[in-house]
């Protein structure tokens, strides 16, 4: 391999101590040792050069390395000196004149040393790892190049990375760095269409050992860029089941693109084996849909469309699932989680305030179709009121409907002429409030009051903690029922209403924040782990 040094001058210097007047009939100078690089490799020949002052020549001057002499001339203030052994090594002169008056040579000063570094070798830089002559990738996504340079003595390399288009041949330069060390060099950008067959190298800079600039340069890359869409493949797993009225369904969709593009999921259901008469599940928008089998026996279809989107092109496709539903539901088991099941057909457009974009859509699918909350008669028609308040005997209701569904599988109550008595009767006699805590069940329910009545409504072992919640910026011991909002906190039935997890404990409720609620309250896999 080839070599290279970096080249420098040190200067050290140190006045000559005299000597006595009496010695010499000279005036001495400093002595300013010189060497034109101070770093080389074993083998290498060092020049030295000195400076002095005096009007009077020495007779000769010494060289000493590591103060030991080497060298010794009668004229010239230059000398060349090969270096054998690795290591730092100090150099120096002394100057020596001839005394008329006794006959004899004296010392008449020394330089300073200066110091030089020989090392073991040197090895120009090289690349020993090149690019391809080709690379392909798709479009939009990240186009990388690598080459990896040997460059053991550390010399700094300057190095650029370059466009050379097509067309013209005209190169642009996207990237450049600097490094001091051997390895990998990387540049990468977003490749798009506009891409395609264009060619990419590096350019590698160093300074040799005599201070000429050297360039390296890397093989030129075509670079092909994959402009189509691959539309996905896709199956539903199981592609046919049964089930009972209103179990618990779980269906997963297994798609794959070959172009590495983006994938999203739609479900849908219907009663037709015709995709074009299914209609979107709100929600249903991961690639496993789980869900209620309808309330109605019957054979039903759910379909599931992937989306494959790359650079903003896309191309879809979808599978179906076949779903024989019966009529014989399983006997409810006292106190279980599992009797939660749907009872009630939900589909688009049964509330008229309800839209499929809206973030508590699918939060009031699921409770109406599990039998824990119902709608108003308007003159707009069958509406759910998201935004309307929920008053503590609403409140009870709903926990009443979760205790029982809980531990009977119905939520069946018969109303009196005080609708809500009944409710808080139950309510009372089954332990989810005392009586006299609450003087006007009319009254609008705050969210305090909510997670005081909801986490009463199942035993506490069904609000297992999923995390660790010790503080909340608006809750503390003296907040009105504080250890249940922590309860439903840590049991991820409750997130708060901001990134910090501020609750609100003295505001009033909303019902599509009591549909959200409810909903984890039953589903324990919908919670917020």
């Amino acid at each position: 391999m080839k070599k290279k040094v970096l080249a420098a001058v040190l200067s050290f210097c140190m006045i000559v101590s005299m000597i006595p007047a009496t010695a010499f009939a000279v005036v001495y100078q400093p002595i300013t040792i010189y060497t034109n690089e101070y770093y080389y490799d074993k083998g290498d020949t060092a020049r030295i050069s000195w400076y002095y002052g005096g009007t009077e020549e020495p007779a000769y001057y010494t060289l000493y390395m590591d103060d030991n002499p080497v060298q010794t001339w009668i004229y010239g203030r230059t000398t060349t000196y090969t270096l054998r052994t690795p290591g730092n090594h100090t150099f120096k002169v002394e100057a020596y004149g001839y005394d008329y008056s006794t006959g004899k040579y004296k010392f008449m000063g020394q330089s300073d040393t200066v110091t030089v570094s020989v090392g073991e070798s040197y090895d120009e830089p090289e690349i020993t790892t090149d690019l391809p002559s080709t690379k392909r990738v798709n479009s939009g996504e990240n186009a990388k190049f690598d080459i990896v340079i040997y460059n053991p003595d550390g010399v700094e390399v300057t190095w650029e990375f370059y466009e050379n288009t097509r067309t013209g041949h005209s190169s642009t330069k996207l990237d450049s760095g600097k490094v001091y060390t051997g390895g990998s060099i990387s540049s990468a950008f977003k490749a798009n269409i506009d891409d395609n067959g264009n060619g990419y190298y590096f350019k590698v800079s160093y300074v040799d050992k005599q201070g000429t600039v050297r360039n390296l340069y890397s093989q030129s890359c075509t670079l092909t860029v994959n402009s189509s869409v691959d539309t996905p493949s896709i199956s539903i797993s199981p592609s046919y089941t049964n089930a009972y009225v209103g179990n618990s369904i779980t269906l997963s969709a297994n798609a794959r693109s070959y172009d590495g593009g983006h994938l999203t999921y739609q479900w849908y259901f219907g009663t037709n084996s015709s995709f074009s008469y299914a209609t979107a599940i709100v929600g249903a928008t991961s690639a496993t849909y789980s869900g209620y089998a309808p309330a109605t026996a019957g054979t039903y279809y759910y379909f599931c469309e992937v989306t494959n989107t790359l650079n903003g092109q896309s191309a879809s496709d979808w599978a179906k699932s076949t779903v024989s539903v019966g009529t014989i539901a399983p006997t409810p088991t006292a106190g279980s989680m599992n009797n939660f099941r749907a009872v009630n057909t939900y589909y688009p457009g049964l509330f008229v305030d309800v839209k499929s974009t809206d973030w508590f859509a699918g939060s009031v699918q699921t409770a109406y179709q599990i039998d824990l909350i119902k709608g108003y008669s308007t003159p707009q028609g069958y509406a759910f009121q998201p935004d309307g308040s929920f008053t503590v005997a609403e409140a009870l209701a709903v926990a009443c409907r979760l205790h029982s569904i809980y531990y009977t599988g119905s939520a069946g109550f018969n109303q009196g002429a005080v609708w809500y008595q009944v409710y808080v009767d139950y309510a009372i006699a089954n332990g989810i409030i005392k009586n006299g805590d609450f003087v006007n069940y009319t009254l609008n329910c705050t969210r305090a009051q909510m997670a005081y009545i909801f986490a009463h409504s199942l035993p506490s072992n069904e609000f297992g903690a999923v995390k660790s919640v010790t503080s909340i910026p608006d809750v503390n011991a003296a907040t009105p029922y504080s250890a249940e909002i922590y309860t439903l906190y840590n049991a991820g039935v409750l997130t708060g209403s901001d990134a910090k997890g501020t609750f609100n404990p003295y505001s009033n409720i909303k019902r599509s924040e009591v549909a959200a609620i409810i909903s984890r309250v039953a589903i324990p896999n919908t919670r917020v782990y």
